[in-house]
């Protein structure tokens, strides 16, 4: 997953999975065929790989990470710690003011 950093492109709002937003573009992670940390019940801060569907997910509050097929089990990379609230804050604006830029990276 370093390997693929630094990430960037444009954050969605979940549709079907609660407070969360991802990522337009697809993260292509080609070696990671199964999963890995996996849970369908991510908290606030986690970042998420969806296995099969190469989607970057970053869950900000209450969520059930789902497609309109059903359940989808994600896949814990990364944990934000740092100034979660800024972090919660920012993510709700997705959903009122649409896309938004994004950059991912490990410093």
């Amino acid at each position: 997953m370093l390997a693929r950093l630094p990430f960037e492109g444009h954050l969605i709002h979940s549709a079907w999975s609660g407070s969360g937003v991802r990522a337009l573009e697809p993260m292509d992670l080609p070696d990671v065929i199964g999963h890995e940390n996996s849970t369908f019940f991510p908290v606030p801060g986690d970042l998420c790989y969806t296995v099969g569907h190469a989607e970057f997910t970053l869950f900000y509050g209450d969520a059930s990470p789902s497609m309109a097929s059903g359940r989808v089990r994600e896949s814990v990379f990364g944990v934000i710690d740092d100034d979660l609230l800024s972090f919660q804050q920012a993510c709700m604006l997705t959903r009122l003011s649409g896309l938004r830029a994004f950059v991912l990276r490990f410093d």
